[in-house]
């Protein structure tokens, strides 16, 4: 797993890496998030992870912009966390460019709110919604270090 400063060093234009919410994890963070946190951690509202039993992160094989428009994806989202055993966290699938940049550093895809990559969660689950974003959810395994067959 790469530090800190390198993934910082490496993400340019999609990390940001001046410390304000987040710092208890000690990962970088998307500059976006801080101007989109009342929309990220909305309803249901964000959670220490520590508080749960257990961890999940709702993926949406989509973009962030599609994914958060996304109803189902908010009320799932702010029901899970609702209840005290789980800590919910979502994940989208991004775009070409971080994508690839991503991948040329050899850097995870993560869930939003604490930067844990995907790997990391107790519980991964995806809402499919459409045929064409099945691929999509093969990239986001692969983005975040699960293989296809586990």
């Amino acid at each position: 797993m790469p530090a800190k400063a390198d993934i910082q060093a490496a993400s340019g234009h999609c990390m940001d890496p001046s410390p304000r919410w987040g710092d208890e994890t000690g990962r970088a963070r998307p500059r976006a998030i801080d101007s989109l946190s009342p929309l990220l951690h909305g309803a249901g509202g964000r959670k220490d992870p520590r508080e749960g039993r257990g961890r999940l992160c709702m993926c949406f094989p989509d973009t962030y912009s599609i994914g958060m428009s996304h109803h189902g994806l908010q009320v799932l989202y702010s029901t899970i966390n609702a209840d005290p055993q789980w800590a919910c966290e979502r994940a989208f699938t991004p775009w070409v460019d971080c994508e690839a940049l991503l991948r040329q550093e050899k850097l995870p895809l993560y869930g939003l709110e604490t930067f844990t990559p995907l790997r990391e969660f107790d519980v991964v689950g995806f809402s499919l919604q459409y045929e064409v974003g099945y691929t999509n959810v093969l990239t986001m395994l692969d983005l975040g270090g699960i293989p296809h067959f586990s």
